[in-house]
């Protein structure tokens, strides 16, 4: 499944600061990659809009780029159709250390018949140092990995600081005894770990209880639905969490990646009734911004991230904000189109219910995004075109993510 990137080009700035490049010296798990049955998140994005939008009802990204013709005067729309393709290359690059991180935990569920994570502790140590590996390898460049297994247990790595991150793990009693999954109790341990080779990992904190189970919950269900049963990778929407814990209270903003896992008896014939686990890892909302305006063409064009129904998921206009923040009461869903509350997001969240909107393209105040026709960014194809928009010409790029 693609996901329908409108990509537009723009004269603001508006960089994310990173943590600096770390090596990690540690070897990547054991096994090498295996075919399977299961859909891949890199066959997802090659394939058109109209696919992701039909198996999964989650986000086609799209992002559009906008140039007046007066800054393009002595370009050419054959230039134009070069920068469209670069940009293009550029875009799928953006989303490259998330897809391989998903595809070699893919690839790694299918090298054999694994035991399930509570039942047995080795099993358990070789996928938190998968996560672990894959978490280093992208040098911190993500939201982060997580991977839910259908026995309750949980395995986290994400950002807290340029000097460390957390590990968060949620070890759920054995399913195999009396009982199964409804007699489980779990623990939820969180780590900080040193990232720069220079300190040492802290022990933060531990919690207990049922907020820590996945399979029966609606936050389990959803990631079904991201993965089309257990049978698809997908990009998977726009997701809002909350966090009230060692960093205080923060709200993040997330396009999410998820991928079903599948043992290899299974890998030929996915499913939900089959399901090992899901790997999920996400762009922050703030990264594809940094993205865009590192995009531009030209000092004078403007670019932006829309989903299928025009709301913003990224611009490069820096001083032009498109998200709102709202506190809402625990349980409420979203009040309208273009809004997430972070509650809907399960045992993920942990801080106060939040509603975060997102602006529309018609309400986000620039002119020529606004007189955009509805279908110049839902194309299934990648294109360079002469529009008057608000009463100039520009030259209007479109790219598919």
């Amino acid at each position: 499944m693609r996901s329908r990137s409108t990509v537009s080009f723009n004269d603001d700035a508006g960089d994310a600061s990173r943590p600096e490049s770390v090596s990690h010296t540690s070897a990547p798990p054991e096994e090498p990659a295996r075919s399977g049955g299961t859909l891949s998140l890199r066959t997802v994005i090659s394939l058109v809009a109209v696919v992701l939008v039909s198996v999964v009802a989650g986000i086609t990204l799209s992002i559009t780029s906008i140039t007046s013709l007066a800054a393009l005067r002595d370009i050419g729309k054959s230039h134009s159709t070069a920068l469209l393709a670069t940009v293009t290359q550029r875009t799928v690059g953006l989303f490259e250390p998330q897809i391989r991180n998903i595809e070699v935990l893919q690839n790694l569920s299918k090298t054999r018949d694994w035991p399930w994570p509570s039942d047995d502790p080795d099993t358990f140590k070789f996928w938190e140092d998968a996560a672990r590996y894959g978490w280093f390898s992208t040098q911190f460049q993500d939201a982060g990995v997580i991977m839910y297994f259908w026995d309750n247990t949980r395995i986290s790595f994400s950002p807290w600081n340029y000097t460390h991150s957390l590990h968060s793990t949620v070890r759920a009693s054995p399913v195999s005894a009396p009982g199964g999954l409804a007699n489980q109790t779990f623990v939820n341990n969180v780590t900080a770990i040193d990232i720069t080779g220079r300190g040492r990992d802290e022990y933060l904190y531990t919690r207990q209880g049922e907020l820590f189970r996945t399979v029966g919950t609606s936050w389990g269900a959803t990631m079904r639905t991201l993965t089309a049963g257990g049978r698809a990778a997908s990009i998977g929407g726009y997701i809002v969490r909350s966090a009230s814990d060692i960093r205080g209270e923060t709200v993040e903003k997330y396009v999410t990646m998820a991928a079903p896992l599948h043992r290899r008896s299974d890998a030929s014939n996915p499913s939900s009734s089959n399901l090992y686990g899901i790997a999920l890892t996400a762009l922050f909302i703030d990264d594809i911004s940094s993205f865009l305006a590192a995009s531009r063409a030209t000092p004078n064009t403007q670019a932006f991230a829309l989903d299928a129904r025009g709301f913003l998921l990224g611009s490069s206009m820096s001083d032009r904000p498109f998200l709102t923040e709202t506190r809402i009461p625990a349980g409420a869903q979203a009040s309208r189109a273009g809004c997430s509350a972070s509650d809907g997001a399960g045992a993920v969240s942990t801080g106060p219910n939040t509603e975060v909107c997102r602006t529309s393209r018609k309400d986000y105040g620039y002119a020529p995004l606004a007189a955009l026709e509805r279908e110049a960014f839902r194309r299934s194809r990648d294109s360079v075109e002469l529009s008057y928009l608000a009463g100039e010409t520009y030259f209007v790029a479109t790219v598919g993510v």
